[in-house]
């Protein structure tokens, strides 16, 4: 009604932002909905195009139907308006987290050379976030960058990138404290894998004391992190330990780390 009176910028943004609500009130998102809502976002910017908050909407929406270019050039266009207020907005945060759900699909599509270069783009954005909030620096902030850490490590495992990935690794551990011990914890766990990954590949390289080390740093991880849960551990932790302690076995047996 408001709008058939007066078409203005601020009254589109609010229906934007009502219909987007509408779409996630349950738990099957309502498409249609979304729709409405980019298009009245899109009206919003047609009548205060340097406004970065339907920008900023409009990229989560393309974000979650994957159009991903879209998504990536609504952020790219909102990034100098936005980043005077990343401490409220997170725009570059969010942009981040886009680039990095970009990497996971293309990964599952194998297309691995391309899945780095947006791992890579993640990394760089949530530093980005950090320079432009650097006041803000407060738990989810430090969460999401640690998890993106994780993953990209991960993907450099995948590759047998052993020694990349133990770089990441490190750097996300200087990042745990406190207020993302659970974080911390899932760093432990996964850490503890790529360890023994590493020491694997280390040993048919017939190196074994540089694998025994490797293995034993891997049982430390996971020790730490059963330590954490206090006990509470699937059986994936106890395969995973029991493959490590198989190899340790076998190499002591072989006088390796006496």
């Amino acid at each position: 009604d408001s709008l058939a009176r007066a078409r203005q910028w601020r009254r589109y943004q609010r229906l934007g932002t009502l219909y987007r609500e509408e779409a996630h009130a349950s738990d099957v998102v309502d498409k249609n909905f979304l729709h409405k809502a980019e298009e009245a976002y899109l009206a919003s910017l047609e009548r205060h195009a340097s406004n970065p908050i339907p920008k900023i909407n409009l990229a989560n929406i393309y974000a979650q139907a994957r159009r991903w270019q879209e998504a990536d050039a609504m952020y790219a266009s909102a990034s100098k308006m936005a980043k005077a207020r990343e401490q409220w907005f997170r725009m570059h945060s969010l942009w981040a987290a886009l680039h990095l759900q970009w990497a996971s699909y293309l990964w599952e599509q194998e297309k691995v050379a391309e899945a780095e270069i947006h791992f890579v783009r993640a990394k760089t954005l949530y530093l980005t976030s950090y320079e432009y909030g650097y006041f803000y620096q407060n738990k989810q902030y430090v969460v999401e960058y640690t998890r993106a850490l994780m993953a990209y490590a991960r993907f450099l495992d995948a590759q047998e990138r052993y020694d990349d990935a133990e770089l990441l690794f490190q750097e996300g551990k200087k990042q745990v404290n406190w207020y993302n011990w659970q974080t911390g914890t899932a760093l432990n766990y996964y850490h503890g894998q790529h360890l023994y990954e590493y020491g694997k590949k280390i040993w048919y390289q017939r190196k074994p004391e540089e694998a025994y080390q490797l293995m034993k740093q891997a049982k430390t991880c996971l020790s730490q992190y059963r330590g954490v849960m206090k006990g509470n551990v699937d059986q994936s932790w106890q395969n995973q330990m029991d493959q490590i302690d198989e190899v340790l076995r076998f190499l002591k047996a072989a006088g390796v780390g006496k």
